[in-house]
C-alpha cells in the first residue's frame, strides 16, 4: 500500500505530461503477462501444426498419401512458406456414412510438388470396406471412388487428382462468399479483415492463401476466379459420364461422344 500511496501523491503534483508517462508505463507492465501467455499459446499452436505425420513402420496398417493442390502445383516451390499443411481425412462406409474423421499434417515435397505422409488406420476399419474424402483449408473436398478393403497389416498409397482451390469458407460450395472472404483476407482488404473470420472467430487467412506463399494477393484472386469459372462450366457441361470400364484392364471399347466424357469426379 505504501507504493500505491506514494504513486497517488506523485500524480497529484505531477504535470499532465508526467502523468501520461506514468499511466503508459503502468499499462505496459500490466499487458506484459498477457503478452507472454499469448506468445506461449501461439508457439504451442505452431509446434502442433509443425508435426508431420510419421512414416508407418513395417507391418503396420496405414494409408500413405501423395496429394497435390492445384494452386501449389503451379507455384514456384521456393515461394512456398510452410512445408507442412493440415488435411482432414474422412473415412466412409459403402453407404457414404462418415465412420471416422482424422486430422493429419502432410509434408510438401518441392521436387514432386505433392504433399506426402501417412495416417494409421483405426483398428475397427482394418478389415472393413471403405472409401475416403480429403479436404484442406481453402480447397474443395475430394472423394475417392475406389473401395479400400482388408488392409490389415498393409500400407495403401492413396493418389488423387489435385484438389481444387476455391472453398475458402469451408462449406464445400463455390459462391460469392468465398470471393468476399478472400478479398477481406487480402492485402486489398477494405473491411479491416472483418469477413476474414469464420463464425467462431477463427481466421481464414490460411485458407485464402491458396498458393501457400504467405500472402493473400492478386495471385490468389486470379486462382479463385479461374477455378470458380471452371467449376461452373463443369456443372453445366453436356458431357457424358465416363464408363468405369474405360479405365480397367482389359479396357472396353466405347466410342467417345461428341461432347466428350465428363472428367472423373472425386
Amino acid at each position: 500500500m505504501g507504493f500505491l500511496n506514494r504513486l497517488i501523491d506523485f500524480l497529484k503534483v505531477a504535470t499532465p505530461q508526467k502523468r501520461m508517462t506514468v499511466v503508459a508505463m503502468l499499462l505496459i507492465l500490466t499487458a506484459l503477462p498477457l503478452t507472454v501467455i499469448v506468445a506461449q499459446q501461439q508457439q504451442e499452436l505452431r509446434q502442433h501444426a509443425a508435426t508431420p505425420s510419421p512414416t508407418p513402420p513395417p507391418g503396420s496398417t496405414a494409408l500413405v498419401f501423395n496429394l497435390g493442390l492445384d494452386a501449389f502445383s503451379s507455384t514456384d516451390p521456393s515461394k512456398i512458406k510452410d512445408s507442412l499443411r493440415h488435411f482432414i481425412i474422412q473415412l466412409r462406409d459403402k453407404k457414404g456414412n462418415v465412420v471416422s474423421t482424422q486430422n493429419t499434417n502432410l509434408t510438401f515435397n518441392k521436387s514432386t510438388k505433392k504433399f506426402t505422409g501417412s495416417l494409421p488406420l483405426p483398428p475397427a476399419l482394418q478389415n472393413s470396406d471403405f472409401n475416403l474424402s480429403i479436404q484442406s483449408p481453402g480447397y474443395f473436398q475430394s472423394t475417392t471412388t475406389q473401395i479400400l478393403s482388408s488392409l490389415s497389416g498393409k500400407t495403401k498409397t492413396v493418389s488423387l487428382p489435385d484438389l481444387t482451390a476455391g472453398d475458402i469458407d469451408g462449406d464445400d460450395e463455390s459462391n460469392i462468399l468465398d470471393f468476399n472472404t478472400l478479398l477481406s483476407c487480402s492485402i486489398f482488404s477494405k473491411d479491416n479483415s472483418r469477413a476474414c473470420n469464420d463464425k467462431t472467430g477463427r481466421s481464414l487467412k490460411t485458407a485464402a492463401d491458396l498458393n501457400g506463399d504467405g500472402e493473400v494477393d492478386q495471385d490468389d484472386y486470379t486462382i479463385l476466379l479461374r477455378n470458380l469459372k471452371e467449376r461452373a462450366e463443369r456443372t453445366t457441361s453436356p458431357c457424358t459420364p465416363r464408363p468405369a470400364c474405360l479405365d480397367t484392364n482389359p479396357r472396353c471399347l466405347i466410342a467417345e461422344p461428341a461432347a466428350g466424357w465428363c472428367p472423373n469426379q472425386f
